[in-house]
């Protein structure tokens, strides 16, 4: 890969990066958060009697509605790879091509 593909690739991955960290993660626990409050008050003899099964459906309530979407999974999640990538291709090439 040439260093304009990687660096785009870079690019694009880090911004799919930032708006995650700055703007949907946030709201996703925020709405996370407010579904299971809503879980807690429906279901809260079960919770005070720790029911396991109850528990267990709150822990993947908040999982599920923490997921990234698709797109942004693999653009964010690229995103340390990526970085680390175009540092090894700039510790290779570089000296080759700056005299």
């Amino acid at each position: 890969m040439n260093l304009g593909g990687l660096l785009g690739l870079t690019i694009i991955t880090g911004t799919g990066f930032l708006v995650d960290g700055l703007f949907f993660k946030p709201r996703r626990r925020r709405n996370a958060l407010r579904e299971v409050a809503a879980f807690d008050v429906v279901h809260h003899e079960a919770l005070k009697r720790e029911a396991p099964e109850t528990l267990q459906a709150r822990e993947r309530l908040m999982a599920d509605l923490m997921r990234q979407g698709f797109l942004l999974r693999y653009t964010a999640g690229l995103f340390p790879f990526v970085l680390m990538m175009d540092g090894i291709w700039a510790l290779f090439h570089l000296p080759q091509i700056l005299p």
